[in-house]
């Protein structure tokens, strides 16, 4: 199973769709910060060097474009090739299963860390590493934004967050939310690749991509729970059970959601490998 996914890794990392995906996720990161830097230097004080990544968690926009690059790099899984047959007749499918599965899960953690140190590394000229939020941020969610909030286009109206939570805290939960729904709607392209054409399998997952946008972007917030982007994202959670109304799920209940279709999707993966019929999709060189 490890040498399944170590051998996927090592592909994927030679492959140009890893390099154009990334890409995607370390621009939109960039984008969602840049105005923040602007502010920062505005008021003439320096951000947290974590504080780029829970911006950026908390931008709807900017999240889910960013999640779009990864949907790119995994399009194709499972990936089958000539070479592909051999290692069928080495292992079991519920095996080669796994080993997918981890990969898929193993490239999802690389992708969202390499969009986290971009952003360190961009915020890097005007910031420093701390235990404390900066003035800026601290400013921004606590409406006292001197008018440069407006002016410089910055939104962080989140004083719960800046108030219950650490920079290091909220930077490793929206670090964790990401990676969840990454790894969910991973699996979902998976199973949907062994039911589906690929063409039609990807416009599915790009749907319901847009399906779970839609609704954390609702006018109205009754909806927003429902959305596993929305609950992927640090701003639409009642922390510490302060916030929210009822409109919002706590993070242990995001998490409990995501761990259970999680094992959904993997036993569906188990029945569907089943009856894959890996002839259709190997390629056979001349």
């Amino acid at each position: 199973m490890f040498k399944i996914c170590t051998h996927q890794l090592r592909r994927c990392i030679m492959s140009t769709r890893f390099y154009v995906a990334l890409l995607i996720g370390a621009v939109m990161q960039i984008v969602s910060v840049m105005p923040l830097i602007d502010y920062s230097k505005a008021v003439e004080k320096p951000l947290n060097l974590l504080e780029g990544f829970v911006y950026f968690n908390c931008d709807t926009f900017a999240a889910a474009a960013a999640f779009l690059g990864l949907l790119f790099m995994i399009s194709d899984i499972p990936f089958t090739s000539q070479d592909e047959t051999y290692t069928l007749m080495r292992v079991p499918r519920t095996q080669w299963t796994m080993g997918k599965v981890l990969y898929l899960f193993s490239i999802c953690v690389i992708y969202y860390t390499v969009v986290l140190l971009i952003g360190i590394y961009f915020l890097s000229e005007n910031a420093y590493f701390s235990t404390a939020w900066s003035q800026p941020m601290s400013w921004l969610a606590s409406s006292n934004a001197l008018n440069y909030s407006t002016e410089y286009n910055v939104y962080f109206p989140y004083s719960y967050i800046t108030s219950l939570l650490t920079p290091a805290n909220a930077m490793a939960l929206s670090f964790s939310l990401s990676v969840c729904y990454a790894f969910v709607m991973s699996l979902l392209v998976f199973l949907l690749n062994l039911k589906l054409p690929h063409v039609l399998a990807y416009f599915s997952a790009i749907m319901v991509h847009v399906i779970n946008y839609r609704l954390a972007t609702a006018y109205s917030r009754n909806y927003t729970r429902y959305s596993l982007l929305g609950n992927s994202l640090l701003m639409y959670h009642d922390i510490g059970g302060s916030y929210g109304n009822g409109l919002y799920l706590r993070l242990g209940q995001s998490f409990c959601i995501y761990g259970t279709l999680i094992l959904l999707l993997l036993i569906l993966l188990l029945f569907a490998i089943r009856s894959y019929d890996f002839k259709i999709t190997v390629d056979v060189k001349s």
